[in-house]
């Protein structure tokens, strides 16, 4: 299962509770394989959960990028427009 994470604000509190969620999340999907699968097909649940903790991860990532951008070019802005009034 593939969760889809939009941040739109990249405050540091929305990306602890991002982050602190994803942690969570891996914890109930790890038990749930401890509890449910054994040998080949517990590895192959591990990987998947792998390639979707590193999506997930990744994920955050780029949308920091964006919003350091989008904040970046706000500051500019407002800089600007104090600059231009005096």
């Amino acid at each position: 299962m593939i969760i889809p994470i939009t941040i739109t604000s990249a405050s540091i509190s929305v990306v602890f509770d991002v982050v602190l969620f994803v942690v969570e999340w891996r914890q109930e999907e790890l038990t749930r394989i401890d509890e449910t699968l054994s040998g080949a097909e517990r590895k192959a649940a591990l990987c998947m959960l792998l390639d979707q903790e590193t999506q997930l991860l990744a994920s955050i990532g780029r949308h920091r990028v964006e919003a350091d951008a989008e904040n970046r070019e706000k500051f500019i802005q407002e800089f600007l427009e104090k600059v231009g009034t005096k």
